[in-house]
């Protein structure tokens, strides 16, 4: 059964449905409601339709609150909304703005910086590029000038006076005199006397290949700072390239590498067979040059054993060889080769040791010979 309240509600809405209308009473309501209403007598339902008019107006009254509630907060929601949308924008907007403003200033200082870069590096290329020019410019004048301070190695006497004129002509008469004097002191073998003059000549004439060949020759001859000596010549050689400087250079560099036991025994001996092959590219057929070498190959197998010391043997023997080759009265050659072959022949046996060691004999004696002959 239908509660009370909605029952007499039903009961008024189908009274008034009869009497304003021929709509049958139970068209909208169920069996069980239809029964309900049956029961009410007519001046019940009379009697009930005001209080029922009442309460229904009452009740329809709080719901129509609550909606206009219901769409208050609806409305201050969508406000709320409306206006997070409308910051939310603004802020883009602005952000935007911003952006559209800041970012181009900001790429147009990036540009700015990125140009100036690049004027900076293209003056200090510019620079640069001047630079070698003139350095290559001194380079190739002072490679073209020659030098008129005689090589100390070639000293067969004084100075003679063609070379004195021409050096009166370009130098001042202090600088000449200097250089006869550091002259005349090397072909006496006064080597105290003639390194502090070639010492003095090298901070005058330092662009003269012969004045740093001759103080290392001051050196060599003392036996003084290999590692100075070679030096000298390596500057020597990077003035004007020639063998002379490179088989002095090796020379040098196999003299410092004796001093030594460990690996810089080894690294000055692999520098000092690179100069002298670059020397005997430079001029071949050089006795000079193939003596230096093979002293220097000889000195590094007696660092050596076994079949690495015999194979610097054989190196040293077929250079002394080439020296003999070269020229034919040089007793120093025959000297080293027969020192070689007296190494070699520890490693044979029988006859090939006995007829090593006759050869070795024969060059000796052959040194000999030579030796008493120019003395």
């Amino acid at each position: 059964m239908l509660p009370l309240r909605p029952a007499l509600l039903a009961a008024a809405l189908v009274a008034a449905n009869l009497v304003h209308a021929d709509v049958p009473a139970s068209a909208p309501f169920t069996a069980a409601q239809q029964h309900v209403i049956q029961q009410l007598s007519a001046s019940e339902v009379r009697a009930a339709v005001p209080k029922i008019a009442s309460e229904a107006a009452s009740s329809v009254a709080k719901t129509i609150e609550g909606e206009k509630q219901a769409i208050e907060v609806a409305k201050d929601t969508l406000e709320v909304g409306r206006k997070s949308v409308d910051w939310w924008l603004t802020a883009l907007g602005l952000l935007m703005a911003v952006a559209g403003i800041g970012l181009p200033i900001w790429l147009s200082r990036k540009h700015d910086q990125v140009e100036i870069k690049l004027k900076e590096a293209d003056t200090a290329k510019q620079k640069a590029e001047i630079a070698l020019r003139h350095a290559e410019q001194l380079v190739e004048s002072f490679s073209k000038q020659t030098s008129l301070i005689p090589s100390a190695d070639d000293i067969t006497g004084k100075l003679s006076t063609e070379v004195l004129e021409k050096l009166h002509k370009v130098k001042p008469p202090q600088v000449v005199t200097l250089i006869e004097q550091a002259w005349d002191a090397h072909r006496r073998k006064d080597w105290k006397t003639a390194k502090p003059l070639w010492e003095l000549l090298s901070l005058i004439e330092g662009h003269d290949h012969n004045v740093w060949f001759n103080l290392g020759l001051t050196l060599v001859h003392t036996n003084q700072d290999w590692e100075t000596a070679a030096s000298y010549f390596q500057r020597s050689y990077l003035l004007e390239p020639t063998a002379k400087a490179l088989h002095n250079w090796g020379k040098a560099l196999s003299d410092l590498a004796s001093s030594f036991s460990d690996e810089k025994k080894d690294l000055y001996f692999v520098q000092a067979f690179e100069k002298f092959a670059e020397a005997d590219r430079l001029r071949p057929d050089h006795a000079l040059t193939y003596n230096n070498w093979g002293a220097a190959l000889a000195k590094y197998a007696e660092t050596l054993s076994g079949s690495a010391k015999r194979e610097y043997l054989v190196k040293a023997c077929d250079k002394f060889t080439k020296a003999i080759k070269c020229e034919p009265e040089s007793a120093t050659a025959y000297k080293w080769k027969a020192f070689v072959l007296e190494a070699l022949a520890k490693f044979l046996e029988g006859a090939e040791l006995e007829d090593k060691l006759n050869e070795a004999a024969e060059l000796r004696l052959k040194a000999e010979e030579m030796e008493s002959q120019t003395s």
